[in-house]
């Protein structure tokens, strides 16, 4: 199972500043605290029930989704996939993520990351039959 620690928390401080403060400008009647402890709560049990993929580069991509779908599920009456949208689309229009992000090309597409997500792919296949 994934584990609530270092790299759970930086992807928590990374992204829930920027989402809340979308999510108040859509949804200011919410309160936030309470909001931010069942998203936590919830991200924290996602993570417990994700297996573990080995330390792989795709590892990060499970975290980050489990996080994104906490905002949603810790309140799915009032959160509507939209609203996650939004709340996403602050978290990568932030200062951190755009500095972050400065002067860096965009290699996920290239042949060569391509080619080491396929041999990770591969190698974290547990099944002898090819479609399983």
């Amino acid at each position: 199972m994934l584990k609530y620690g270092a790299f759970a928390k930086a992807v928590e401080m990374m992204c829930f500043k920027p989402a809340l403060n979308r999510l108040e400008e859509l949804r200011p009647e919410m309160d936030m605290k309470i909001y931010k402890k069942k998203v936590k709560s919830e991200y924290k049990a996602m993570l417990c029930r994700t297996p573990d993929i080995g330390g792989s580069s795709l590892e990060a991509n499970l975290y980050i989704a489990a996080f994104v779908f906490s905002l949603h599920k810790a309140e799915p009456e009032k959160i509507t996939p939209a609203i996650v949208d939004e709340m996403v689309t602050a978290v990568f229009d932030s200062p951190f993520m755009v500095k972050a992000h400065k002067n860096k090309k965009c290699t996920l597409f290239t042949d060569k990351v391509q080619d080491k997500k396929v041999r990770e792919s591969i190698a974290s296949q547990n099944s002898k039959y090819e479609l399983d």
